[in-house]
């Protein structure tokens, strides 16, 4: 379920002093579309399945990938964690060229010096802690949170009680910001609000439950600093 403006008005929202930002990876901090909906399909077709339009494979970035199996793939969950295991085999390599988009390299730093900042991402955790540090930003994040390898924390939601946990961090002191609905549903569970990327992977419509969409790192240090 996608929590509405009423539920967590931008008005209720602006007037908090934001002690923590959780970031969210694919779609808001790295441009890894190519890679992941290459390596979802070559998973597909390694296991039999017909493989989608490049539109449709979209929908891949972003969600824990058992459950985007199983939901857009149709698939049942032991076929779910095999199709994820093909995929693995491939991603690795994609994984080593992604390039954070641009201005997020800054803004991380800026921020970071004004707030605490954490890593929540449906990766699983060591691939993600490998990227954040080839790409440079690592020391910039108090926790670096994903998926477990096992799948005992799989859905955005546990990745970010996890990160609120190893944190010590106050819900009503937390926001979110991430590209898909994934990342709203998740925080909203905490009862966090999320600020919207408008230049990640979301359909049309997909952000309506955040406080706030933005379109550059500008408007979002300038409106998480405010």
């Amino acid at each position: 379920m996608t929590v509405t403006d009423d539920a967590l008005p931008e008005a209720i929202a602006g007037s908090r002093t934001w002690d923590l930002v959780l970031f969210d990876l694919d779609g808001t901090l790295v441009d890894s579309g190519a890679g992941i909906m290459a390596s979802v399909a070559h998973a597909l077709a390694a296991r039999g399945h017909p493989v989608p339009a490049g539109h449709d494979l979209r929908s891949y970035v972003g969600p824990p990938l058992v459950d985007a199996f199983m939901t857009i793939g149709g698939v049942p969950r032991d076929e779910a964690e095999l199709l994820v295991a093909a995929y693995r085999e491939r991603y690795a390599g994609e994984a080593a060229v992604l390039e954070l988009y641009p201005g997020a390299a800054s803004a991380v730093r800026d921020l970071s010096a004004r707030r605490r900042l954490a890593l929540a991402t449906s990766k699983p955790e060591p691939l993600a802690r490998e990227i954040l540090h080839r790409l440079g930003i690592d020391d910039h994040f108090a926790q670096i949170c994903g998926a477990t390898v096992d799948g005992s924390r799989r859905t955005k939601a546990d990745v970010i009680a996890s990160a609120l946990d190893r944190c010590g961090a106050d819900p009503t002191t937390t926001v979110m910001v991430g590209d898909r609905v994934h990342d709203v549903d998740g925080a909203a569970i905490h009862g966090i609000p999320t600020v919207g990327v408008t230049w990640g992977y979301a359909r049309p419509g997909e952000l309506e439950g955040a406080v706030r969409l933005v379109d550059t790192y500008d408007e979002l240090l300038a409106y998480l600093t405010s």
